[in-house]
């Protein structure tokens, strides 16, 4: 699961969304309660505009880091694109 997140970090800092994305479903797909690879998918997904996608990551992610002001932040700018201000 680490491999599969790690090169999905690489293949996203250099701007390979799908790619990224893939290793993430992947590294997910091995350990579901692997929070690392949904908050990275989640950023994928929000640079991809998959909105919705990203916002069903990070509230899976939420609980597990919800001292994280990353990832609240994020969960916001999402509800922001989505016209979701309650």
């Amino acid at each position: 699961k680490e491999a599969y997140n790690n090169r999905g970090v690489t293949f996203y800092q250099q701007r390979y969304f799908q790619e990224a994305i893939q290793d993430y479903t992947r590294a997910i797909a091995l350990d579901s309660a692997f929070a690392d690879a949904r908050y990275d998918r989640s950023n994928a997904y929000f640079d991809t505009k998959q909105y919705p996608l990203a916002l069903q990551d990070l509230e899976r992610v939420a609980p597990v880091y919800k001292d994280s002001a990353y990832v609240w932040i994020a969960k916001g700018t999402v509800l922001q694109q989505l016209g979701r201000f309650d």
